[in-house]
């Protein structure tokens, strides 16, 4: 009584031939298997433009935004040095437009005749409230 084998049954091995089952078990192991798996292929289907797009955008935005990042601090680092080479306006403070030059005399603000810069009162002001 030898059984006509398919070209997959000839990997079984010989040793596991007892445990073979038999074509209506196969037929009726394959349906099951196939009634099983139906609802899960079913809802396979082909993905489209928008969702692809969308799966990749969970990986390229972060990488956009360091990229971004990066071009703005290198942006911000290359125009440091030409600010820093301006030079800096004469820093008053307050202590020197008060106090008089001698102990006798009025404080030079009051006498002097070149007015001094509002701006740089204002600036000397603020220093002196920081403190």
């Amino acid at each position: 009584m030898r059984r006509e084998r398919g070209h997959d049954e000839d990997t079984w091995p010989v040793w596991l031939e007892p445990l073979r089952p038999d074509p209506a078990s196969r037929t009726r192991m394959r349906r099951r298997i196939l009634a099983a798996a139906a609802p899960l292929l079913a809802g396979r289907h082909p993905l489209a433009w928008w969702e692809v797009a969308a799966d990749w955008s969970s990986v390229a935005v972060p990488i956009a935004a360091s990229i971004a990042l990066l071009f703005g601090w290198i942006a911000y680092t290359s125009s440091t040095p030409a600010a820093a080479s301006t030079p800096e306006p004469e820093r008053i403070e307050i202590e020197a437009l008060v106090q008089p030059q001698a102990p006798a005399s009025p404080p030079a603000l009051l006498i002097d005749r070149t007015e001094p810069s509002s701006d740089a009162l204002l600036a000397a002001t603020l220093r002196q409230g920081g403190r």
